[in-house]
């Protein structure tokens, strides 16, 4: 079952139900997606587009000073078996300065550091994936949507390494 968090904008919730298939709309304490799939996994996904992406990591919270896209990833973790973070569009480089640039505007952001920061959150076990715009990801939505009502949302890798962990744990 997919879910849609209710505060995506209605034309977005519109297109992401329309391209994925049957989706119910309700507020998710964190991320803006949710799929539960038959083998009962719950994958949680933080979309992104790449200017809200540098807002996150620029953003600090006041009471820990925590970056605000970890806070959001950490609810993530404690609330669902798997998390992704899912960034639309890409990241435009200045090959003179090594900044990022977004729309017409360069940033103060290195390339280098968001790749570095992004590798960093796939180690800790947020799956990073990209796609192209709002379509694309409907179109992972889709798949990701049909994937968990055939049996696990979890590509076989993933899901052969956790079924070992467990093994190993009993």
């Amino acid at each position: 079952m997919l879910f849609i968090d209710s505060r995506e904008k209605r034309v977005n919730r519109d297109l992401f139900a329309s391209a994925a298939g049957p989706a119910t709309v309700l507020f998710l304490e964190c991320a803006d997606f949710l799929l539960f799939d038959k083998d009962g996994h719950s994958l949680g996904i933080e979309r992104k587009s790449v200017s809200d992406l540098l807002g996150s990591l620029s953003k600090r919270r006041v009471d820990n000073n925590n970056v605000r896209l970890d806070d959001q990833l950490d609810r993530m973790k404690s609330a669902y078996s798997h998390r992704m973070l899912l960034i639309e569009g890409r990241l435009q480089f200045n090959v003179v300065s090594k900044k990022i640039i977004t729309g017409q505007r360069q940033t103060q952001w290195w390339h280098w550091s968001i790749q570095a920061i992004l590798w960093s959150i796939q180690a800790g076990g947020t799956t990073v994936m990209w796609t192209d715009d709002k379509h694309a990801t409907g179109d992972l939505l889709r798949g990701l949507h049909q994937r968990a009502e055939r049996g696990c949302v979890l590509p076989r890798a993933l899901k052969d390494s956790e079924q070992e962990e467990m093994e190993i744990a009993a």
